[in-house]
């Protein structure tokens, strides 16, 4: 407790503190600009892009190794064989 009666206004790790960001122990300091709508907008977008990238390399993989079996594609992708099968859903739609 401070000597002078007044309360820490947080401890850390909390969060915004009168219009700073606080971060495990760190110093208070500004908000930072990417928060948002914006932010959420550009996370989506760059998962879309993963995605889509995703979805190429399973399918290049397919057009050289035209049996293989998901967990095939998935060791050949760096991918879990769950991932692999929704983008080949994705694909099937497509």
């Amino acid at each position: 407790a401070a000597s002078n009666g007044a309360t820490p206004a947080t401890g850390a790790g909390t969060g915004p503190v009168n219009g700073t960001h606080q971060i495990d122990g760190d110093q208070p300091g500004p908000v930072p600009a990417d928060t948002g709508p914006d932010r959420v907008a550009s996370a989506a977008a760059a998962r879309r892009h993963q995605g889509q990238e995703t979805r190429r390399r399973i399918a290049d993989h397919i057009a050289q190794n035209p049996d293989a079996t998901p967990a095939q594609i998935a060791e050949a992708v760096g991918k879990s064989v769950t991932t692999v099968r929704r983008h080949l859903t994705e694909l099937d739609n497509q």
